[in-house]
Protein backbone atom coordinates (compact mmCIF):
# COMPACT_ATOMS: atom_id res chain seq x y z
CA UNK A 1 0.00 0.00 0.00
CA UNK A 2 1.66 3.31 -0.97
CA UNK A 3 2.47 5.19 1.67
CA UNK A 4 0.98 8.36 0.39
CA UNK A 5 -2.47 6.47 1.60
CA UNK A 6 -1.94 5.25 5.35
CA UNK A 7 -2.53 9.18 6.44
CA UNK A 8 -6.24 8.31 5.12
CA UNK A 9 -6.45 4.88 5.96
CA UNK A 10 -5.74 5.88 9.64
CA UNK A 11 -7.75 8.76 9.14
CA UNK A 12 -11.00 6.41 8.27
CA UNK A 13 -9.18 3.70 10.95
CA UNK A 14 -10.40 5.85 13.95
CA UNK A 15 -13.51 7.62 13.26
CA UNK A 16 -15.24 4.62 14.94
CA UNK A 17 -12.94 6.03 18.00
CA UNK A 18 -14.51 9.41 17.33
CA UNK A 19 -17.93 7.82 18.70
CA UNK A 20 -16.31 7.23 21.95
CA UNK A 21 -14.27 10.10 21.81
CA UNK A 22 -14.81 13.43 20.67
CA UNK A 23 -13.45 17.06 21.36
CA UNK A 24 -11.61 19.75 19.76
CA UNK A 25 -8.28 17.42 20.35
CA UNK A 26 -10.04 14.61 18.72
CA UNK A 27 -10.44 17.15 15.55
CA UNK A 28 -7.06 18.72 15.78
CA UNK A 29 -5.78 14.85 15.21
CA UNK A 30 -7.88 14.25 11.96
CA UNK A 31 -6.78 17.65 10.30
CA UNK A 32 -3.00 16.75 11.32
CA UNK A 33 -3.56 13.81 9.83
CA UNK A 34 -5.36 15.22 6.62
CA UNK A 35 -2.41 17.61 6.49
CA UNK A 36 0.63 14.77 6.16
CA UNK A 37 -1.09 12.88 3.69
CA UNK A 38 -1.65 16.15 1.40
CA UNK A 39 2.20 16.60 2.26
CA UNK A 40 2.79 13.29 1.38
CA UNK A 41 0.15 13.03 -1.85
CA UNK A 42 0.48 16.64 -3.18
CA UNK A 43 4.52 15.80 -4.52
CA UNK A 44 4.24 12.54 -5.89
CA UNK A 45 1.65 13.05 -8.34
CA UNK A 46 3.10 12.79 -11.55
CA UNK A 47 3.10 15.64 -14.04
CA UNK A 48 0.82 13.75 -16.84
CA UNK A 49 -1.79 13.51 -14.06
CA UNK A 50 -2.17 17.24 -12.91
CA UNK A 51 -4.74 18.08 -15.97
CA UNK A 52 -6.88 14.83 -15.46
CA UNK A 53 -7.19 16.06 -11.72
CA UNK A 54 -7.95 19.47 -12.48
CA UNK A 55 -11.19 18.09 -14.92
CA UNK A 56 -12.27 15.68 -11.71
CA UNK A 57 -11.83 18.22 -9.08
CA UNK A 58 -12.80 21.30 -10.93
CA UNK A 59 -16.71 21.42 -10.71
CA UNK A 60 -17.23 20.10 -6.78
CA UNK A 61 -14.09 22.43 -5.26
CA UNK A 62 -16.39 25.02 -6.84
CA UNK A 63 -19.57 23.89 -5.11
CA UNK A 64 -17.55 23.11 -2.00
CA UNK A 65 -15.66 26.34 -1.48
CA UNK A 66 -18.85 28.31 -1.39
CA UNK A 67 -20.18 27.45 1.84
CA UNK A 68 -16.34 28.00 3.29
CA UNK A 69 -16.32 31.64 1.68
CA UNK A 70 -19.68 32.22 3.50
CA UNK A 71 -18.38 30.86 6.63
CA UNK A 72 -15.56 33.48 6.38
CA UNK A 73 -17.82 36.09 5.18
CA UNK A 74 -20.00 35.65 8.52
CA UNK A 75 -16.82 35.94 11.11
CA UNK A 76 -15.56 39.25 8.85
CA UNK A 77 -16.64 42.69 10.92
CA UNK A 78 -19.26 44.68 8.54
CA UNK A 79 -20.17 48.24 8.04
CA UNK A 80 -23.67 46.70 6.46
CA UNK A 81 -25.66 47.45 9.33
CA UNK A 82 -28.94 45.21 7.64
CA UNK A 83 -26.62 42.16 7.63
CA UNK A 84 -25.19 42.68 11.31
CA UNK A 85 -26.90 40.62 13.91
CA UNK A 86 -28.68 42.68 15.80
CA UNK A 87 -26.84 41.18 19.06
CA UNK A 88 -23.99 43.58 18.41
CA UNK A 89 -26.27 46.43 18.61
CA UNK A 90 -27.14 44.89 22.24
CA UNK A 91 -23.37 44.38 23.04
CA UNK A 92 -22.33 47.86 22.20
CA UNK A 93 -25.55 49.35 24.27
CA UNK A 94 -24.17 47.17 27.17
CA UNK A 95 -20.67 48.00 26.90
CA UNK A 96 -21.78 51.82 26.01
CA UNK A 97 -19.07 52.28 22.91
CA UNK A 98 -19.77 51.40 19.04
CA UNK A 99 -19.02 48.27 17.93
CA UNK A 100 -18.50 46.97 14.58
CA UNK A 101 -20.30 43.60 14.52
CA UNK A 102 -20.54 40.45 12.23
CA UNK A 103 -23.37 38.14 11.02
CA UNK A 104 -22.42 35.33 13.58
CA UNK A 105 -23.43 35.97 17.21
CA UNK A 106 -20.08 33.88 18.18
CA UNK A 107 -17.11 34.32 16.00
CA UNK A 108 -14.89 31.72 18.15
CA UNK A 109 -18.04 28.93 17.35
CA UNK A 110 -18.23 29.98 13.47
CA UNK A 111 -14.47 29.86 13.53
CA UNK A 112 -14.25 26.44 15.60
CA UNK A 113 -17.00 25.21 12.67
CA UNK A 114 -15.04 26.76 10.19
CA UNK A 115 -12.29 24.05 10.60
CA UNK A 116 -14.05 21.46 11.16
CA UNK A 117 -15.95 22.01 7.42
CA UNK A 118 -12.03 22.50 6.29
CA UNK A 119 -11.20 19.04 7.70
CA UNK A 120 -14.30 17.26 5.77
CA UNK A 121 -12.97 19.32 2.45
CA UNK A 122 -9.46 18.18 3.22
CA UNK A 123 -10.60 14.69 3.69
CA UNK A 124 -12.73 14.49 0.68
CA UNK A 125 -9.43 16.08 -1.54
CA UNK A 126 -7.19 13.68 0.12
CA UNK A 127 -9.57 10.66 -1.41
CA UNK A 128 -9.27 12.34 -4.79
CA UNK A 129 -5.95 12.47 -5.00
CA UNK A 130 -4.85 9.06 -3.38
CA UNK A 131 -8.44 7.31 -5.37
CA UNK A 132 -7.12 8.52 -8.79
CA UNK A 133 -4.87 5.29 -8.86
CA UNK A 134 -7.05 2.48 -9.02
CA UNK A 135 -4.73 0.09 -6.57
CA UNK A 136 -5.08 2.69 -3.72
CA UNK A 137 -8.63 3.50 -4.38
CA UNK A 138 -9.07 -0.34 -3.64
CA UNK A 139 -7.73 -0.05 -0.33
CA UNK A 140 -9.43 2.82 0.70
CA UNK A 141 -12.83 1.31 -0.24
CA UNK A 142 -12.04 -1.34 1.79
CA UNK A 143 -11.21 0.71 4.88
CA UNK A 144 -14.15 2.44 4.29
CA UNK A 145 -16.48 -0.44 4.60
CA UNK A 146 -14.73 -1.32 7.70
CA UNK A 147 -14.53 1.11 9.42
CA UNK A 148 -18.93 1.39 8.62
CA UNK A 149 -19.18 -2.18 9.72
CA UNK A 150 -17.14 -1.66 13.29
CA UNK A 151 -19.32 1.69 14.10
CA UNK A 152 -22.65 -0.39 13.17
CA UNK A 153 -21.34 -3.17 15.44
CA UNK A 154 -20.58 -0.47 18.46
CA UNK A 155 -24.00 0.82 17.83
CA UNK A 156 -25.19 -2.96 18.13
CA UNK A 157 -23.04 -3.84 21.36
CA UNK A 158 -24.35 -0.71 22.76
CA UNK A 159 -27.92 -1.87 22.03
CA UNK A 160 -27.90 -5.77 22.94
CA UNK A 161 -24.82 -5.88 26.26
CA UNK A 162 -24.03 -3.06 29.13
CA UNK A 163 -20.87 -2.07 28.06
CA UNK A 164 -19.71 1.23 30.00
CA UNK A 165 -17.51 2.72 27.37
CA UNK A 166 -20.19 2.38 24.55
CA UNK A 167 -22.30 4.69 27.01
CA UNK A 168 -21.45 7.84 24.69
CA UNK A 169 -23.74 6.45 22.05
CA UNK A 170 -26.96 6.84 24.31
CA UNK A 171 -26.40 11.28 23.08
CA UNK A 172 -29.05 11.72 20.38
CA UNK A 173 -25.99 13.22 18.36
CA UNK A 174 -23.56 10.41 18.47
CA UNK A 175 -26.34 7.46 17.88
CA UNK A 176 -27.52 9.71 14.73
CA UNK A 177 -23.78 9.80 13.87
CA UNK A 178 -23.60 6.54 14.18
CA UNK A 179 -26.72 5.14 11.99
CA UNK A 180 -25.45 7.62 9.31
CA UNK A 181 -22.94 5.98 9.14
CA UNK A 182 -24.44 2.23 9.13
CA UNK A 183 -26.36 3.69 6.19
CA UNK A 184 -23.35 4.43 4.42
CA UNK A 185 -22.07 1.02 5.50
CA UNK A 186 -25.05 -0.63 4.02
CA UNK A 187 -24.06 1.12 0.53
CA UNK A 188 -20.37 0.62 0.91
CA UNK A 189 -20.86 -3.31 1.65
CA UNK A 190 -23.32 -3.61 -1.50
CA UNK A 191 -20.02 -1.49 -3.31
CA UNK A 192 -17.65 -3.69 -2.28
CA UNK A 193 -19.35 -6.84 -3.07
CA UNK A 194 -20.03 -5.73 -6.42
CA UNK A 195 -16.37 -4.51 -7.03
CA UNK A 196 -15.46 -8.66 -5.31
CA UNK A 197 -18.14 -9.89 -8.12
CA UNK A 198 -16.42 -8.37 -11.35
CA UNK A 199 -12.95 -8.95 -10.48
CA UNK A 200 -13.91 -12.54 -10.51
CA UNK A 201 -15.87 -12.63 -13.79
CA UNK A 202 -12.51 -10.76 -15.45
CA UNK A 203 -10.21 -13.47 -13.76
CA UNK A 204 -12.00 -17.29 -13.55
CA UNK A 205 -9.04 -19.27 -11.55
CA UNK A 206 -10.04 -21.61 -8.68
CA UNK A 207 -7.84 -19.62 -6.77
CA UNK A 208 -9.87 -16.70 -7.25
CA UNK A 209 -13.34 -18.41 -6.82
CA UNK A 210 -12.00 -18.90 -3.46
CA UNK A 211 -11.11 -15.37 -2.32
CA UNK A 212 -14.32 -14.90 -4.23
CA UNK A 213 -15.92 -16.80 -1.55
CA UNK A 214 -14.37 -15.30 1.10
CA UNK A 215 -14.67 -11.87 0.23
CA UNK A 216 -18.62 -11.75 -0.55
CA UNK A 217 -18.92 -13.84 2.80
CA UNK A 218 -17.36 -10.92 4.41
CA UNK A 219 -19.48 -8.19 2.13
CA UNK A 220 -22.55 -10.33 3.25
CA UNK A 221 -21.37 -10.18 7.39
CA UNK A 222 -20.64 -6.61 7.08
CA UNK A 223 -24.23 -5.50 5.17
CA UNK A 224 -25.98 -7.87 7.86
CA UNK A 225 -24.54 -5.88 10.46
CA UNK A 226 -25.28 -2.40 9.38
CA UNK A 227 -28.89 -3.55 8.49
CA UNK A 228 -29.52 -5.18 11.99
CA UNK A 229 -28.14 -1.89 13.28
CA UNK A 230 -30.29 0.32 11.03
CA UNK A 231 -33.48 -1.72 12.05
CA UNK A 232 -32.20 -1.56 15.85
CA UNK A 233 -31.82 2.16 15.76
CA UNK A 234 -35.47 2.44 14.49
CA UNK A 235 -35.09 5.57 12.35
CA UNK A 236 -37.86 5.39 9.49
CA UNK A 237 -35.74 7.81 7.23
CA UNK A 238 -32.14 6.29 7.90
CA UNK A 239 -33.38 3.15 6.38
CA UNK A 240 -34.91 4.39 3.67
CA UNK A 241 -32.26 6.48 2.87
CA UNK A 242 -29.69 3.51 3.04
CA UNK A 243 -32.21 1.59 1.23
CA UNK A 244 -32.59 4.80 -1.20
CA UNK A 245 -28.72 4.63 -1.93
CA UNK A 246 -28.39 0.41 -2.33
CA UNK A 247 -31.10 0.85 -4.80
CA UNK A 248 -28.88 3.13 -6.69
CA UNK A 249 -25.78 1.42 -6.71
CA UNK A 250 -28.06 -1.66 -7.87
CA UNK A 251 -29.78 0.19 -10.45
CA UNK A 252 -26.72 1.83 -12.10
CA UNK A 253 -25.48 -1.82 -12.32
CA UNK A 254 -28.26 -3.24 -14.11
CA UNK A 255 -28.44 -0.07 -16.48
CA UNK A 256 -24.49 -0.71 -17.60
CA UNK A 257 -25.51 -4.73 -17.73
CA UNK A 258 -28.03 -4.45 -19.96
CA UNK A 259 -27.44 -1.52 -21.76
CA UNK A 260 -30.49 0.34 -21.13
CA UNK A 261 -29.20 3.92 -22.04
CA UNK A 262 -31.49 6.87 -21.85
CA UNK A 263 -34.75 4.60 -20.92
CA UNK A 264 -32.62 3.45 -17.65
CA UNK A 265 -32.02 6.85 -16.22
CA UNK A 266 -35.47 8.00 -17.00
CA UNK A 267 -36.75 5.02 -15.37
CA UNK A 268 -33.82 5.21 -12.52
CA UNK A 269 -35.16 9.01 -12.09
CA UNK A 270 -38.71 8.37 -12.21
CA UNK A 271 -38.43 5.78 -9.36
CA UNK A 272 -36.14 8.38 -7.42
CA UNK A 273 -38.56 11.08 -7.70
CA UNK A 274 -41.80 9.01 -6.52
CA UNK A 275 -39.64 7.28 -4.15
CA UNK A 276 -38.86 10.75 -2.61
CA UNK A 277 -42.86 11.77 -2.64
CA UNK A 278 -43.26 8.41 -0.97
CA UNK A 279 -41.13 8.92 1.90
CA UNK A 280 -42.29 12.86 2.29
CA UNK A 281 -46.21 11.47 2.76
CA UNK A 282 -45.46 7.92 4.76
CA UNK A 283 -42.54 9.94 6.91
CA UNK A 284 -43.23 10.17 10.90
CA UNK A 285 -42.06 13.84 11.27
CA UNK A 286 -43.98 16.86 12.96
CA UNK A 287 -47.13 17.72 11.19
CA UNK A 288 -47.16 21.35 10.32
CA UNK A 289 -43.47 22.08 10.86
CA UNK A 290 -41.21 23.75 9.16
CA UNK A 291 -39.35 21.75 5.94
CA UNK A 292 -36.43 21.40 7.32
CA UNK A 293 -38.34 18.92 10.19
CA UNK A 294 -40.61 17.46 8.16
CA UNK A 295 -38.93 14.23 8.16
CA UNK A 296 -37.51 14.67 11.98
CA UNK A 297 -38.46 11.83 14.36
CA UNK A 298 -41.79 13.34 17.05
CA UNK A 299 -39.92 11.73 19.31
CA UNK A 300 -37.39 13.90 19.56
CA UNK A 301 -37.75 16.66 22.38
CA UNK A 302 -36.23 19.55 20.79
CA UNK A 303 -38.07 19.84 17.66
CA UNK A 304 -40.91 22.44 18.93
CA UNK A 305 -37.30 24.50 20.72
CA UNK A 306 -35.97 24.43 16.48
CA UNK A 307 -38.95 25.25 15.11
CA UNK A 308 -38.88 28.64 17.54
CA UNK A 309 -35.45 29.08 16.41
CA UNK A 310 -35.76 29.11 12.75
CA UNK A 311 -38.86 30.58 12.29
CA UNK A 312 -36.91 33.39 14.11
CA UNK A 313 -33.09 33.05 12.28
CA UNK A 314 -32.81 35.72 9.85
CA UNK A 315 -31.86 35.56 6.35
CA UNK A 316 -28.22 35.79 6.29
CA UNK A 317 -27.99 33.52 9.12
CA UNK A 318 -26.69 33.69 12.71
CA UNK A 319 -23.01 31.76 11.99
CA UNK A 320 -22.02 28.18 11.58
CA UNK A 321 -21.60 26.62 14.60
CA UNK A 322 -23.90 28.96 17.04
CA UNK A 323 -26.94 26.99 17.26
CA UNK A 324 -26.33 25.47 20.69
CA UNK A 325 -25.62 29.85 21.80
CA UNK A 326 -29.00 30.11 20.65
CA UNK A 327 -30.98 27.12 22.70
CA UNK A 328 -30.95 28.66 26.13
CA UNK A 329 -32.58 31.55 24.96
CA UNK A 330 -35.34 29.76 23.39
CA UNK A 331 -35.53 26.90 26.08
CA UNK A 332 -38.57 27.37 27.98
CA UNK A 333 -38.27 25.93 31.66
CA UNK A 334 -40.12 22.28 30.73
CA UNK A 335 -37.83 21.41 27.86
CA UNK A 336 -34.79 19.10 28.72
CA UNK A 337 -32.03 21.12 29.32
CA UNK A 338 -29.40 18.58 28.02
CA UNK A 339 -31.15 18.79 24.64
CA UNK A 340 -28.55 21.07 22.95
CA UNK A 341 -27.84 19.88 19.12
CA UNK A 342 -30.47 20.72 16.31
CA UNK A 343 -33.19 17.92 15.54
CA UNK A 344 -31.58 17.87 12.13
CA UNK A 345 -29.11 19.11 9.97
CA UNK A 346 -31.02 20.97 7.43
CA UNK A 347 -32.55 23.16 10.96
CA UNK A 348 -29.19 23.95 11.83
CA UNK A 349 -27.92 24.48 8.36
CA UNK A 350 -30.94 26.60 8.00
CA UNK A 351 -30.18 28.91 11.12
CA UNK A 352 -26.17 29.21 11.07
CA UNK A 353 -25.75 29.42 7.58
CA UNK A 354 -29.23 30.87 6.29
CA UNK A 355 -32.03 29.84 4.35
CA UNK A 356 -30.43 30.12 0.59
CA UNK A 357 -27.30 28.36 1.90
CA UNK A 358 -29.87 25.11 3.26
CA UNK A 359 -31.48 25.34 -0.69
CA UNK A 360 -27.86 25.40 -2.12
CA UNK A 361 -26.91 22.66 -0.61
CA UNK A 362 -29.83 20.88 -1.95
CA UNK A 363 -28.95 21.58 -4.88
CA UNK A 364 -25.25 20.67 -4.76
CA UNK A 365 -25.92 17.67 -3.24
CA UNK A 366 -28.19 16.74 -6.32
CA UNK A 367 -25.68 18.29 -8.79
CA UNK A 368 -22.87 15.94 -7.39
CA UNK A 369 -25.12 12.77 -7.62
CA UNK A 370 -26.11 13.89 -10.76
CA UNK A 371 -21.96 14.43 -11.87
CA UNK A 372 -21.01 10.82 -10.20
CA UNK A 373 -23.99 9.20 -12.15
CA UNK A 374 -22.67 10.54 -15.20
CA UNK A 375 -19.16 9.24 -14.26
CA UNK A 376 -20.97 6.06 -13.14
CA UNK A 377 -22.08 4.76 -16.70
CA UNK A 378 -19.61 6.45 -18.76
CA UNK A 379 -16.93 4.80 -16.58
CA UNK A 380 -16.23 0.50 -17.08
CA UNK A 381 -15.27 -2.13 -14.60
CA UNK A 382 -14.09 0.58 -12.00
CA UNK A 383 -18.10 2.27 -12.25
CA UNK A 384 -18.93 0.82 -8.86
CA UNK A 385 -16.80 3.50 -7.38
CA UNK A 386 -19.24 6.51 -8.80
CA UNK A 387 -22.10 4.55 -8.25
CA UNK A 388 -21.11 4.52 -4.26
CA UNK A 389 -20.74 8.51 -4.51
CA UNK A 390 -23.64 8.98 -6.33
CA UNK A 391 -25.90 6.56 -3.54
CA UNK A 392 -23.94 8.34 -0.76
CA UNK A 393 -25.20 11.68 -1.65
CA UNK A 394 -28.86 10.24 -2.55
CA UNK A 395 -28.88 9.22 0.90
CA UNK A 396 -27.42 12.29 2.18
CA UNK A 397 -30.34 14.07 0.95
CA UNK A 398 -32.54 11.86 2.95
CA UNK A 399 -30.40 12.03 6.17
CA UNK A 400 -29.89 16.05 6.26
CA UNK A 401 -33.82 16.22 6.65
CA UNK A 402 -33.79 13.47 9.02
CA UNK A 403 -31.60 14.11 11.30
CA UNK A 404 -28.65 15.43 12.11
CA UNK A 405 -26.17 12.63 12.16
CA UNK A 406 -24.11 14.38 9.18
CA UNK A 407 -22.67 16.73 11.16
CA UNK A 408 -20.50 14.71 13.54
CA UNK A 409 -17.12 13.99 12.85
CA UNK A 410 -17.59 10.54 12.15
CA UNK A 411 -19.93 9.69 9.31
CA UNK A 412 -19.30 13.66 8.07
CA UNK A 413 -15.74 12.28 7.89
CA UNK A 414 -16.82 8.56 6.05
CA UNK A 415 -19.18 10.48 3.81
CA UNK A 416 -16.57 13.47 2.89
CA UNK A 417 -13.96 10.49 1.75
CA UNK A 418 -16.81 8.29 0.11
CA UNK A 419 -17.77 11.08 -2.22
CA UNK A 420 -13.95 11.94 -2.70
CA UNK A 421 -13.43 8.28 -3.71
CA UNK A 422 -16.51 8.36 -6.04
CA UNK A 423 -14.88 11.47 -7.60
CA UNK A 424 -11.41 10.34 -7.92
CA UNK A 425 -12.73 7.18 -9.75
CA UNK A 426 -15.51 9.17 -12.10
CA UNK A 427 -13.24 9.57 -15.01
CA UNK A 428 -10.67 7.70 -17.16
CA UNK A 429 -7.84 8.77 -18.61
CA UNK A 430 -9.26 8.82 -21.86
CA UNK A 431 -12.57 11.16 -20.81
Amino acid sequence: MPTALSPLIVNVAITPLILIHDGIAIYGLLLALVSIGVALTAPRIPAGETAHLHKVILTPAILIGIPAAWMLVQMLPLPIHALVNPIWDSAATALGRPMVGAISIDIGATALAFAKYTLAVGILLLAVLTAADRRQAKWLLYALTTATTMISLMFLCSKLFNFGFLNALEDPAKRFDALDAAAFGLILSVTTGNRIYERQEMRRSEASRAAFRRGFALCAAAFVVCLAALFLGRSRVVIFAALYGVGGVLAIALIRRLNLGRWGLIALAAVAIVGFIGIAATGTGIQESDLTMALASPSQGATALAQRIVSDAPLPGTGAGTYTALVPIYRTPDEDEHQMTAPTAAAAISVELGRPMLWYTFISLAIGALLLLQGALRRGRDSFYPAAGTAALIASLLLVLGNSGLLGAASGSLAAATVGLAIGQSKSRQV
